[in-house]
């Protein structure tokens, strides 16, 4: 049997030796006539022209058939070509030399025994080829064909070719067609995508314009309360005034009803005595003596009593939480004593003689002028009232535990009330508040400054407070009276700072006209002025129990100066920009100066050196305020950062950073009575940190 084997390259067929019994054939060589062959080779060229020659009727015709055949007739002739001549007939796939001298462009030339070969193979007609090349050889071998094979005719060459062609082409239709309909459900798909994005779209869209018209509406209705609330928030302030008014009347007339209930009481007494009498003239003269002496006694302890009653019951009411005159009530220690002492005055005949024009009277340890005469300078050296085994504040614990807003404006300053829970602010609306804390109640509020404020400072009992202004002005506030005491207006530009004196008979400010100014809270005159530095003066404070002041200014530097000398007694230098606040510790040996560079400085007043430095941020934010706390081992600090920084005056390290505020932290202060911390900023808030 014979085989064949398909590869790449085309059809293979095994080789087949043909034994022949004539072995003493002798094979005579037949000289090749060249001249035929150069005629068969013009022929053949004559031929290629022709086809390659364009039909008038298909253009196309040439080069549909310049399509070249499959790669299976070149595998045929290389193999035809390694065959020897007398194996020739083995390679059923082999074609013509004359067909292979054809240029390219033809058509190749297929003998009809490989044709059938070819058709019997595509169609896998094994026994059928295997019968027909062996009756082919057969007949070969007896003489019956002709040395010429045979050609199978163009017709069918074209027919396989566009066979081949249209096979292809279905496949590649039916490629086609299954990408068609890919794309068609993929386009519906997608259609039906963007029919559900445009009505979902188209629903967005509406309720847009409905949230739109209700919001326009809504806005529109909002405009017509605006007035009413305006008036309601007039009317609420009003009513806060009113009501803080009447409890202050109201604990006038307690006080006095408290002053003379013993008046009362003694007169009874002295009326039962007067009755109990010996109706005999002799007795009735000793008798009206007597009552004259002790009703003059009495009168004289009574109008004593009446000294001291009213900073006990002061007290009783500031220990029970009132709120409408926590302000008040303690300014009403310096107008509760006159009546007092024209009832003793007026009561006694002579054991109490009415003061002389000359005489000054004491009132818990600040001393007071008569009108026209300056208030003396206070003493060289007081106790330090400083409690020096408090504890430090635990900054790592603090949270926030209240935070109200206080201005639509920016917070410049804040002060904490001596004696009372009454936070007092300055702010850029023009206006101060007073606030109880923590709760954040508005209880009083004041405007009367042309500009914005500046600062502002409670003085040592709580009954004024003083506030500077960017109008170049400092005003003293009287709670009692409900008005501006004093107005000073000697400094010619702004006003950064004031700070009230131990004593409070003194108020010290500081400008950009380059001075500070000492005023007489009394007389209202300016007894001092320091100048020294050459640019503004940004912060002021008085140092504790002494006769020493200090300023800080934006040409770097920091300064102590004596309060009645106005002589300057040490400058500190050290800052690469400008100083922006300073401040004391309670015991008053260390001094803590801020620049706007970040730096802090801790200064040693003993030893007049630079003590310690705490450098808050490498990038440079101010720090607006510094503040110690009770122990003085303790600094807070207002950052422009928005936060509020706590660090160790002993270590320089950071404790704690408070964070909270949404802008620029202006001012802090400690609140000497529960060691919570108060910050307010740029934010218009106020926010209250504790444990």
């Amino acid at each position: 049997m014979r085989q064949a084997h398909n590869d790449a390259e085309g059809f293979v067929f095994e080789e087949v030796a043909i034994e022949s019994d004539e072995d003493d054939l002798v094979y005579e060589e037949v000289p090749a006539d060249i001249d035929d062959d150069e005629d068969d080779e013009d022929d053949l060229s004559r031929a290629l022209q022709a086809l390659k020659a364009p039909h008038p009727d298909q253009p196309d015709q040439s080069r549909r058939e310049s399509v070249q055949l499959p790669a299976i007739n070149s595998a045929r002739s290389t193999s035809a070509k390694e065959k020897k001549p007398h194996d020739r007939v083995s390679s059923p796939l082999s074609h013509r030399p004359s067909s292979s001298s054809s240029s390219s462009s033809s058509s190749p030339k297929i003998s009809m025994d490989d044709f059938i070969r070819n058709f019997l193979l595509k169609f896998q007609m094994h026994k059928t080829l295997d019968t027909f090349q062996s009756e082919w050889y057969d007949l070969k071998q007896s003489g019956r064909l002709s040395d010429d094979d045979p050609i199978v005719p163009d017709i069918y060459q074209n027919y396989q070719r566009l066979h081949d062609q249209v096979s292809i082409l279905r496949s590649e239709a039916a490629k086609a067609h299954d990408i068609a309909e890919q794309a068609r459900s993929s386009w519906a798909r997608f259609r039906r995508e963007r029919d559900f994005h445009r009505l979902s779209h188209r629903r967005v869209a509406q309720e847009k314009n409905t949230l739109i018209s209700d919001i326009q509406r809504l806005k529109k209705h909002i405009e017509k309360f605006e007035p009413a609330l305006e008036t309601l928030r007039q009317k609420n302030e009003q009513m806060l005034k009113e009501k803080m008014l009447l409890r202050m009347e109201r604990d006038k007339l307690k006080a006095k009803l408290d002053a003379l209930e013993p008046s009362e009481s003694f007169q009874t007494e002295a009326k039962e005595r007067e009755s109990e009498a010996p109706p005999r003239g002799t007795a009735r003269r000793p008798s009206q003596h007597t009552a004259h002496t002790a009703h003059t006694a009495h009168t004289a302890h009574t109008a004593h009593s009446r000294q001291s009653l009213g900073g006990r019951a002061r007290a009783d009411r500031g220990a029970g939480g009132v709120t409408g005159g926590a302000a008040g009530a303690v300014g009403r220690e310096h107008k509760e004593a006159p009546p007092a002492s024209s009832l003793h005055s007026s009561s006694s005949s002579s054991a109490l003689s009415p003061p002389s024009s000359s005489a000054k009277r004491t009132i818990k340890g600040s001393s007071r002028s008569v009108r026209g005469r300056d208030t003396p300078w206070p003493m060289e050296e007081r106790p330090v009232a400083v409690d020096t085994e408090c504890e430090a504040v635990r900054a790592d614990q603090f949270s926030q535990r209240k935070c109200f807003k206080a201005h639509d404006l920016p917070i410049a300053c804040i002060a904490v009330h001596p004696k009372k829970p009454v936070l007092a602010t300055a702010s850029d609306d023009m206006t101060w508040k007073m606030f109880i804390m923590p709760k954040g109640e508005l209880i009083m509020s004041g405007d009367g400054h042309k500009d914005w404020l500046a600062s502002c400072d409670f003085n040592a009992s709580g009954s004024l407070l003083a506030t500077s202004s960017g109008d170049g002005t400092v005003k003293v506030w009287d709670f009692l009276q409900q008005r501006c005491q004093s107005t000073y207006t000697e400094h010619t530009q702004a006003v950064w700072d004031v700070s009230f004196h131990w004593s409070g008979d003194f108020v010290l400010s500081g400008s950009m006209d380059h001075t500070a100014k000492l005023w007489d809270v009394h007389t209202e005159r300016c007894r001092q002025t320091y100048r020294g530095h050459v640019d503004s003066v940004n912060s002021v404070a008085f140092q504790p129990h002494a006769n020493t002041i200090s300023t800080a200014s934006g040409d770097k530097s920091a300064s102590l100066w004596d309060m009645r000398s106005g002589h300057c007694i040490q400058t500190f230098y050290g800052h690469t920009n400008a100083v922006l606040s300073c401040a004391f510790n309670p015991k008053g040996d260390q001094f803590v100066t801020t620049d706007a560079d970040g730096v802090v400085k801790i200064w040693d007043l003993r030893s007049v050196s630079e003590l310690r430095q705490i450098i808050t941020s490498d990038q440079r934010f101010p720090i607006n305020d510094a503040q110690f706390d009770r122990s003085g081992s303790v600094l807070a600090l207002a950052s422009e950062t928005g936060a509020v920084k706590i660090y160790s005056a002993t270590t320089g390290k950071l404790m704690a950073d408070l964070l909270g505020h949404e802008d620029v932290v202006q001012c802090v202060a400690f609140d000497p009575r529960s060691d919570a911390l108060i910050s307010a900023g740029s934010d218009g808030t106020v926010r209250y940190w504790s444990q």
